[in-house]
C-alpha cells in the first residue's frame, strides 16, 4: 500500500539553529537596552533633585524641562526594551511553533498507520501487539509534547499582547509628557523674550545689576529689602523735568548705579576699552586691583544646580559678557570656535579677545575666592553653561588674581566708569555705617582712574538732574522717613533732634569722585550721613510719596547739590 503525505503546516524559511542565533543576539541587544535604560533612570533622577533645589523660576524650569526630556528618554529606552522583547517573544513563538510543527507532522504519520499496517508489517498476533502498544506509547507522548508546546505557544502570545499593552501606554505617556515639554518651553521662550527685552531696554547691560548691590557683605535681610524696594522704584524713571524754581535747591549728577553696576574692582567697559588701546589681558586684570599679581591654580568649584567641576570647565561656561572674540574673515575660517566678525552695529556680538581673557582670569579669582557653592545669577556672577568660553579658559588656564599669595575675590561690574573710575571700598559703596565711618576696606580694592581708555557705555555720559526743592521740604523728607521704619529710621530720627532746621549740605568725595558722605547741617548741629544711604533716603521718599508730582531719584553716587 502507497501512501502519499502532504504536509498541511507552513514551510519555515529559517533552521532552528538560525533562529537560536538570532534569539542569543536578541538577548544580548536586550541587555544593552537594559543598561541604558539604567543609566537614562540615573538621569532623570539627576535633574528631578536638581529641580527641587533650584533658586529661580528659570533655573526650576529649565531642569523641569531637562527632567522631563529625561524621562522620554527612560520611556524610549522602556519602548525600545519592550519591542526588543517582542521580537525575542515572536522568535520563540517562531522556534515553538516549528517545533510543534514537526511533531504535529510526526503525529500524523504515526497516526495514519492502522493496526492492518501494523499486522501486515508483523505477521503474527503477539509481535503485533507487542509493536501496537510501542506506537500508541509513542502516540501519547507526542500528543504531550504537543499540547506542552502549544501551551507555551498560548503563553508566549499573552506576553507579546501584555507587552504591546505595556507600549500603548508608554506611547500614552509620551504623549502627556511631550504636552508638558511644550509648555515648559513656551515658558523658558517667555523668559528669553523678557531677557531680551531687558538687554535691549539696557542696550547689553548686564541683566540684574541690581542685584548684585543686594549681595554685599554685612547687609542685613532688611536693608537687602529696603534696597530692591528703591531698585524698583527707580528702575524706570527719568528724573526731573520741571523747571527749577529759584531758591531752591535740586541734585545732579553723572551715570546710573541701577544698570551700571556697584561701581568697585573690574570694569567691564574699562576692559573692553583697554583691549582696544592694545592692553593685554594679565595688564587689565592687574590694573583694576592695587598691588595685585597674576597667580595660578587648579582645582575645583562647586556651582549651585550644576554640582562640583573643574574650575576651568565652569570659566569656560560663564555668561557676563560675550563668548568670541571680533576677528578678520581668515581668523573665523581657522579659529570658529574663536573669532566672529563683527556687527557694527551691536557690542554684544564680540569683544577684542584681551578683554574676553581679562574678564576669564577676573571671574576664576571670583570663583576661586568665593568660598562655598556660587549661584549662577548676576548676584554672585552670571554662569550660563557650556564651553562657549572655552578658548579663553585655555589660553588664560589657571591664572588669577593674589595679593600676598592668596587669591582675591575680584569684584566687578559693568561700567565702573560714572565718576572718574572705580570706586574705594568701603568709602562709601559697600559700607552701610549710617554716618559713613567705614575705614579703608581692602587695600587692593580701591579708586583707580581708567578714564583715559574705558570704553563708554549708554550710561557713562549720562546726565540728570532732580526737580528743585525747598530745604523744609527736604525736611519734610527726612521726617517721612524717621516715621516709615525703615532700617535707618532711628537714625534719622537722632539726625533730626541734633540738626534742628535744615540749613544746608556738603559733599565730601572718594577718589572716583562718588558722594562719600554728606553733611547735614542745621540750625543746631550737624551730621555725617553715609552717601549711600542718603541716596537710598532720598529715592525712597521721591518714589513713594512723588512731593513734586514725578519720581526724581538721585541715579548714582556722583551726585552733586546746588542752589537755584
Amino acid at each position: 500500500m502507497a501512501f502519499c503525505l502532504v504536509s498541511i503546516f507552513p514551510v519555515y524559511g529559517k533552521t532552528a539553529e538560525e533562529i537560536e542565533k538570532e534569539l542569543e543576539d536578541k538577548q544580548s541587544e536586550l541587555e544593552n537596552l537594559e543598561a541604558g535604560l539604567q543609566e537614562a533612570e540615573e538621569m532623570a533622577s539627576y535633574y528631578e533633585a536638581q529641580k527641587n533645589s533650584a533658586g529661580s523660576e528659570i533655573e526650576r524650569v529649565g531642569f523641569e524641562l531637562k527632567q522631563l526630556e529625561a524621562e522620554m528618554n527612560v520611556n524610549q529606552a522602556e519602548l525600545e526594551k519592550y519591542n526588543q522583547e517582542l521580537k525575542i517573544r515572536e522568535l520563540e513563538l517562531e522556534q515553538n511553533e516549528k517545533i510543534m510543527n514537526v511533531k504535529m507532522v510526526d503525529l500524523y504519520i504515526y497516526n495514519r498507520q492502522s493496526i492492518v499496517d501494523v499486522m501486515l508489517e508483523n505477521g503474527e498476533v503477539e509481535g503485533f501487539w507487542k509493536d501496537y502498544k510501542y506506537r500508541e506509547t509513542i502516540l501519547d507522548n507526542d500528543l504531550a509534547g504537543v499540547e506542552s508546546v502549544a501551551l507555551e505557544v498560548e503563553s508566549l502570545k499573552e506576553e507579546r499582547a501584555e507587552i504591546e499593552r505595556s507600549i500603548a501606554l508608554l506611547d500614552e505617556e509620551n504623549q502627556k509628557l511631550a504636552g508638558r515639554i511644550a509648555e515648559l518651553e513656551s515658558q523658558q521662550s517667555y523668559f528669553a523674550s523678557m531677557a531680551a527685552y531687558s538687554v535691549g531696554k539696557q542696550e547689553g547691560i548686564r541683566a540684574e545689576m541690581g542685584a548684585v548691590e543686594q549681595q554685599i557683605e554685612g547687609l542685613t535681610e532688611e536693608h537687602r529689602r529696603i534696597i530692591e524696594e528703591e531698585n524698583t522704584l527707580i528702575g524706570d524713571a527719568n528724573g526731573g523735568t520741571k523747571p527749577l524754581e529759584p531758591g531752591d535747591f535740586y541734585f545732579y549728577g553723572r551715570g546710573r548705579s541701577l544698570y551700571q553696576g556697584h561701581g568697585l574692582g573690574f570694569s567691564q567697559y574699562g576692559a573692553f576699552g583697554g583691549a582696544q588701546h592694545g592692553m593685554p589681558a594679565d595688564s587689565i586684570a592687574t590694573f583694576y586691583y592695587q598691588g595685585s599679581y597674576i597667580g595660578h591654580v587648579s582645582g575645583t568649584i562647586e556651582v549651585i544646580g550644576y554640582g562640583t567641576m573643574n574650575i576651568e570647565d565652569y570659566v569656560a561656561g560663564l555668561g557676563e559678557i560675550p563668548d568670541k572674540a571680533c576677528g578678520s574673515q581668515a581668523q573665523v575660517n581657522s579659529r570658529p570656535d574663536k573669532y566672529v566678525l563683527d556687527n557694527p552695529n551691536s557690542i554684544w556680538d564680540c569683544w577684542p579677545e584681551e578683554s574676553v581673557k581679562a574678564q576669564v582670569i577676573v571671574a576664576r579669582s571670583y570663583g576661586v575666592a568665593y568660598g562655598g557653592p556660587i549661584c549662577t545669577s548676576a548676584a554672585c556672577q552670571v554662569y550660563k553653561g557650556g564651553q562657549g568660553k572655552r578658548w579663553a579658559a585655555d589660553e588664560t588656564s589657571g591664572k588669577v588674581l593674589q595679593v600676598g599669595g592668596t587669591t582675591i575675590k575680584a569684584y566687578y561690574s559693568s561700567d565702573n566708569n560714572n565718576g572718574w573710575g572705580t570706586g574705594t571700598h568701603r568709602n562709601p559703596a559697600w559700607c552701610w555705617d549710617f554716618h559713613g565711618n567705614c575705614g579703608g576696606g581692602f587695600s587692593w580694592l580701591q579708586s583707580v582712574n581708567d578714564s583715559s581708555f574705558a570704553a563708554k557705555g549708554p550710561y557713562t555720559d549720562w546726565m540728570w538732574r532732580t526737580n528743585s526743592y525747598s530745604l523744609s521740604e527736604i525736611q519734610s523728607m527726612f521726617e517721612w522717613y524717621a516715621n516709615k521704619g525703615y532700617y535707618n529710621s532711628g537714625n534719622v530720627r537722632q539726625l533730626l533732634n541734633t540738626v534742628g532746621t535744615l540749613a544746608d549740605f556738603q559733599i565730601s568725595r572718594d577718589a572716583s569722585g562718588r558722594a562719600a558722605r554728606i553733611k547735614v547741617i542745621g540750625s543746631t548741629g550737624s551730621v555725617d550721613v553715609n552717601g549711600e544711604i542718603f541716596k537710598e533716603i532720598w529715592n525712597l521718599w521721591v518714589g513713594n510719596v512723588q512731593p513734586s508730582g514725578e519720581v526724581d531719584p538721585v541715579f548714582s553716587l556722583t551726585y552733586y547739590f546746588r542752589k537755584v
